[in-house]
């Protein structure tokens, strides 16, 4: 485990505390709210960010053991459907538990890392240049959160 590693896990468990304290403090109607900025409703966009976490930290195992394969814009996609298609009752106490559990899920995995493991890179997605697997948590475990986050509360 490495200094860099336990800041990289504080930083996303902040990201998460900020969607989970948002989450919250939702009105009923706030919870089914469709954002234009993120082109579905705030309940869905919760349930995206968790279900992100679960994904991140095992592309991120993938990724320490040299093991990954580059995503495809079809991987994504496909994924993103299953994560946006439910059947409406997403609730917010679902969301919070699905959060919690994820993120913290994540964040041990991160907090396991060593420098080492930080600097080792790969191709997250067909196309890109390849990243640092702290550039990696930087941009899809915490970024990933923040930016969605922000989809919901600043841009509509």
């Amino acid at each position: 485990m490495s200094e860099t590693a336990q800041q990289l896990s504080s930083r996303l468990e902040t990201a998460t505390n900020s969607v989970m304290t948002f989450v919250k403090s939702c009105s009923d109607e706030e919870w089914e709210r469709h954002s234009e900025h993120e082109g579905r409703d705030v309940k869905t966009v919760i349930r995206h960010i968790a279900g992100g976490y679960h994904v991140q930290s095992l592309i991120l195992q993938a990724m320490v053991a040299g093991t990954w394969v580059p995503l495809t814009d079809e991987v994504v996609n496909a994924s993103n459907a299953r994560f946006d298609s439910h059947d409406g009752t997403f609730t917010k106490a679902e969301a919070l538990e699905k959060l919690s559990t994820r993120a913290t899920q994540l964040a041990g995995t991160i907090r396991d890392l060593t420098g080492a493991d930080l600097a080792k890179t790969a191709i997250y997605h067909d196309g890109y240049e390849p990243w640092t697997i702290e550039e990696f948590i930087n941009r899809s475990g915490i970024g990933h959160a923040e930016e969605h986050l922000a989809g919901i509360t600043e841009h509509d």
